[in-house]
């Protein structure tokens, strides 16, 4: 899924950032895909999932986890949940390997550890879909450090100025980077937004001076 393809950062941070998706196909398994859904999210709970959503009802930042499966449609085309560690991710793959929904897995993160995790469960990705960076005049685009965070919402609904001001709330004391991370974390209604690796780059700017 493209919309998750172009996170930026270190690998050092990257490897707290993991996205595990459930993706249907019109006219293959997308009809009455709301249970299967359901179920893939209960498992992503069940291990640890820092945020869950949808594109249509929502995530469970703003939403309970039952209003968010109430607001599902009987056909999704597809469902996430976002992760900081690699371990959970793993977890929840040999879950999903065991149970069958049905229905394709997709994982964004660093390639050679999800082909790790991959044979470790005694499987391999079908597919690889790899981000070429970005074309065109790279000055006009924010620092680095700005895009780690908008980059996490791959619908471009976190904007850098958004970033800007959040890091200067926690400078001035009116927010700790948590509830700066979290706030953010609302506005990206897929579910992709890592609030746990927002906040540490949000501190981490924050401290940086003038």
């Amino acid at each position: 899924m493209t919309h998750n393809l172009h996170r930026m950062g270190t690998r050092e941070d990257l490897q707290h950032d993991w996205v595990v998706l459930m993706v249907t196909t019109v006219g293959v398994n997308i009809d009455h895909s709301k249970a299967k859904l359901i179920r893939f999210y209960q498992i992503c709970q069940e291990h640890n999932a820092v945020s869950m959503g949808e594109s249509h009802g929502g995530n469970n930042i703003v939403k309970t986890t039952e209003a968010l499966f109430e607001a599902l449609p009987e056909n999704i085309s597809c469902g996430q949940a976002t992760f900081d560690n690699e371990e959970d991710v793993a977890a929840v793959l040999k879950v999903l390997k065991k149970e069958e929904l049905g229905i394709s897995i997709v994982v964004s993160g660093l390639i050679d550890e999800v082909d790790h995790m991959c044979r470790a469960i005694g499987t391999t990705h079908h597919t690889v879909s790899n981000s070429l960076g970005i074309w065109g005049n790279t000055k006009k685009l924010p620092p680095p450090q700005i895009l780690a965070v908008t980059t996490m919402c791959g619908h471009g609904l976190v904007a850098s100025a958004l970033v800007e001001d959040m890091v200067a709330q926690i400078r001035k004391g009116r927010r700790t980077a948590e509830e700066a991370a979290w706030e953010m974390a609302k506005d990206c209604v897929c579910g992709s937004f890592n609030p746990h690796r927002a906040a540490r780059l949000l501190q981490a700017m924050a401290d940086q001076p003038d």
